[in-house]
């Protein structure tokens, strides 16, 4: 998840670990380790909702689907998979995913719009081998959540034990090098009609609160995000057992006024992208955590 929301249903269709029998009395909802995503649970789930928001629709959902080239019949691990959003897309493919999160709320949700070929898993993410019991995929995802979590070697190294040799995993991340929320701003140089994006930092590590309901009066709702200069998430992966095969720059679809600017606004949505999605290769042999 990221800068880019659920509703009732049979609570005792999940636990910690994998799916249970149903229950008469709910479960605490307890997040499987210390996110922040559980109290913006119903939130996000209401932006997402069946189809994702229009950032996921419009630009990272069908980058991950290209991206992945999964087959039907293979199955895929949607780490830290929200709402469910990726996995609805790709069983509609014919793909089995399980997904795992550590929201209950979100997992819960994911379940409640779940078909045959989706299964959902509430855990952390820093403990995959353990949570997934040997499973194995032939591919996986991080859409928006690496960037969300410290450290992140557990994680990937988690994914490369889950994952075949040979098999994929697409990352996706708000882009480090010109999304950086605080440091990164639009301006607007007036002699040259020109909008120019403004950078205030980079290569230093940084832990950011994000607003999620940002406008709203008297909000205090935040989550955390953990901003990493580009050569560490490349190192990160090496160092897990993956090899960088390709990378992808996507552009915001949005535009914004319709006077002068428009043209120098849609000149610099097309220069400076929003994401950035890199596309690892599971190499034959993952080093040990």
């Amino acid at each position: 998840m990221s800068e880019f929301p659920r509703r009732r249903s049979d609570p005792g269709r999940w636990k910690q670990g994998r799916p249970t029998t149903p229950r008469r009395s709910p479960p605490a909802k307890t997040p499987a380790s210390n996110t922040a995503w559980e109290r913006q649970a119903a939130w996000y789930d209401e932006r997402q909702g069946q189809e994702g928001d229009d950032f996921h629709r419009d630009l990272v959902l069908p980058a991950v689907l290209r991206q992945l080239q999964a087959q039907p019949g293979q199955r895929v691990l949607d780490c830290c998979c929200g709402n469910g959003v990726l996995g609805r897309h790709l069983a509609a493919t014919g793909v089995r995913v399980v997904g795992v999160d550590a929201s209950p709320s979100l997992i819960e949700s994911a379940q409640e719009r779940a078909g045959s070929h989706e299964s959902y898993v509430l855990g952390d993410a820093h403990a995959l081998p353990d949570l997934l019991s040997g499973e194995s995929f032939d591919h996986a995802a991080l859409v928006l959540a690496l960037q969300d979590l410290d450290p992140i070697n557990h994680v990937l190294h988690g994914c490369a034990q889950a994952v075949r040799p040979g098999g994929r995993l697409v990352v996706v991340l708000t882009h480090p090098c010109f999304r950086l929320p605080k440091y990164h701003h639009w301006g607007w140089d007036e002699e040259n009609e020109l909008q120019y994006r403004r950078l205030d930092g980079y290569a230093l590590p940084r832990r950011l609160p994000i607003v999620t309901h940002p406008g709203r009066d008297g909000n205090t709702a935040s989550t955390t995000s953990y901003h990493r200069a580009l050569p560490l998430y490349l190192n990160a992966l090496g160092a897990a057992g993956w090899a960088v095969t390709a990378s992808e720059e996507l552009f915001s679809h949005r535009r914004g006024s319709k006077g002068r600017r428009s043209q120098a606004e849609d000149l610099a949505h097309r220069e400076f992208p929003v994401f950035l999605v890199l596309t690892a290769e599971r190499l034959s042999s993952a080093p040990a955590d």
